[in-house]
């Protein structure tokens, strides 16, 4: 659920090509774009507040934080940048299983990480 979520988010950052990542964009990706769905089956009947809430958005900062990163921040959303966010993710689903620990952050960047210069 965890990929799935993440290939969501880069398809709605790439609706935003030539917009330059910042605390505006962020802003408005928390504000409009942080939909926490629950699917059918799991829901047992909980309804959803459909009011227009500013305090609605508990929780949606951490979906879109990585954006804060100094590889995104001020950075002009390209294609070849969300290539790079959707590369980074497709590579941890190799890693569905285990936990998102600091054993598997080191082997990731030692194994997988690609400095472009």
């Amino acid at each position: 659920e965890l990929l799935q979520d993440l290939r969501d988010r880069w398809e709605i950052l790439a609706e935003f090509t030539g917009h330059q990542i910042d605390d505006a964009l962020i802003s408005h990706l928390i504000k409009h774009h942080c939909d926490i769905t629950i699917p059918a089956d799991q829901s047992e009947g909980n309804e959803t507040d459909d009011t227009d809430d500013a305090d609605d958005t508990d929780g949606c900062d951490d979906r879109w934080a990585i954006l804060r990163l100094s590889d995104f921040y001020n950075m002009e959303v390209t294609k070849a940048l969300i290539q790079d966010l959707r590369g980074r993710w497709e590579l941890l689903s190799e890693f569905t299983g285990h936990v998102i620990d600091d054993a598997l952050i080191s082997h990731l960047i030692k194994h997988h990480c690609t400095t472009v210069v």
